[in-house]
């Protein structure tokens, strides 16, 4: 993980070793330990830039499943039953005339 190549590579500098490393077998050049540092930061600073940008995608993402089961939910049953509670308790009647009012003004 990061957190370890920092570690080591921050043990390795207290040892006085701050010469040059091979990145990798058979690789071209050398990179200091201060070169390395640089590069772990920048890949540590990509890395919370790409999580950030994951995290928007995947809030994005639940906030449309959220209007898709709106979008696809039947609401008919729901509207019919307050309608029917509403008439029951001789509420709806005056709803109406308060709404027909506002409408005519």
């Amino acid at each position: 993980s990061n957190d370890e190549l920092e570690v080591f590579l921050e043990h390795a500098r207290s040892q006085g070793n701050a010469e040059v490393v091979r990145v990798e077998p058979g690789m071209e050049g050398v990179v200091t330990m201060d070169q390395l540092f640089i590069i772990l930061a920048t890949v540590n600073e990509q890395l919370g830039q790409i999580k950030t940008k994951l995290r928007a995608e995947e809030d994005k993402f639940a906030q449309w499943h959220v209007e898709n089961v709106r979008r696809k939910h039947n609401y008919w049953p729901f509207i019919l039953k307050f309608l029917e509670t509403l008439a029951q308790k001789n509420e709806l009647m005056p709803l109406v005339q308060k709404a027909k009012s506002k409408s005519q003004r």
